[in-house]
């Protein structure tokens, strides 16, 4: 009998990620590396609801000027489902995000006092707040394990951005915000679903 995503089942689904650019140029190459990891817990209150949670760790390094960034967001989600065909459910799913992170980089500034140029490591926190909807398709390859494909993303991200002002007094606390509809390449995602 195959396992199938139905009232009272639980899974694990997300997916991992990393990239690694690299740049030819002189005098230093320049190379950004970024990874992600973002695993998600489901409990299937009906045959066609989910809810749970989700968390996302992600970050990105530079070289060689050893910037980098680092974010963690968690949240509750939820997952609408139907059923396509015989392997296939259709899902569109609704994430709420809150976290934040930090970033480093090489940065400077006039020092009015003395005249000078000051170098040195801008280190700014940031809190985030998301909501993202994407459809997405699971695929049973065995009794408990699906392929989980996702493809689209409309969303809406604030930021409160606090910069490091410990060297540079000039800096001030912004806010930014964004809003995104995207159906391309670069919104597809796999990963796969483990049905306990």
């Amino acid at each position: 009998t195959k396992a199938q995503l139905t009232t009272g089942s639980l899974a694990i689904t997300g997916n991992v990620g990393f990239s690694s650019t690299t740049v030819e140029a002189q005098p230093d190459d320049f190379k950004s590396t970024t990874f992600s990891f973002s695993p998600e817990f489901l409990y299937f209150a009906s045959d066609n609801v989910a809810v749970g949670l989700g968390v996302s760790i992600s970050g990105t390094k530079d070289k060689p000027s050893d910037d980098k960034t680092s974010l963690t967001t968690f949240g509750p989600l939820v997952r609408f489902q139907g059923k396509l065909a015989d392997k296939a459910t259709g899902f569109a799913q609704l994430n709420l995000n809150f976290g934040g992170g930090s970033s480093e980089s090489e940065d400077s500034y006039f020092n009015q006092s003395n005249g000078t140029i000051v170098q040195y490591t801008r280190k700014d926190k940031f809190s985030l707040f998301s909501i993202a909807l994407s459809p997405g398709v699971n695929y049973q390859i065995k009794k408990h394990f699906f392929l989980d494909f996702r493809y689209g993303l409309l969303g809406y991200t604030g930021v409160n951005n606090k910069p490091d002002d410990t060297e540079n007094k000039d800096v001030k606390d912004y806010k930014s915000s964004s809003f995104d509809i995207n159906i391309d390449l670069s919104t597809l995602r796999l990963g796969a679903l483990f049905m306990f």
